[in-house]
């Protein structure tokens, strides 16, 4: 079992350092994903693309550069401790995504989860 992490999850994993403890009170269902793939019950999924987003902005926030390179490091040691696939923009993935016709109604954001979970199923048509 696998979930697509949205852009707005993963910034705030990142910003809880990938700590249950420290996610917000109120967001059960992160805490609960996220021990869940500590467990390894299910597979966290990642696209490089919001951890690439995420990074820009915290770096013209003013944020360290040494601080986004321990973030980074972090997030690509992290799989010995979660169950977590940072997934990359391959040319597979962008030919699907110009080959089928994407719900205008969705958001970017929610069509590339889209994409992404339709991938997962191993459903390449």
């Amino acid at each position: 079992m696998f979930f697509s992490l949205s852009r707005e999850q993963l910034h705030k994993l990142i910003d809880a350092n990938w700590n249950e403890a420290s996610c917000h009170p109120e967001d059960k269902e992160l805490q609960k994903l996220l021990g869940g793939c500590r467990e390894w019950s299910f597979e966290l999924v990642c696209c490089n693309y919001f951890l690439a987003q995420i990074l820009d902005q915290k770096l013209k926030h003013g944020e360290d550069i040494q601080n986004l390179n321990a973030i980074l490091e972090r997030i690509l040691n992290i799989h010995e401790e979660i169950n977590l696939t940072i997934e990359e923009f391959d040319e597979r993935f962008v030919g699907y995504l110009f080959e089928n016709i994407r719900n205008k109604k969705l958001s970017l954001e929610d069509n590339l989860i889209d994409i992404r979970n339709h991938f997962e199923r191993r459903s390449y048509g």
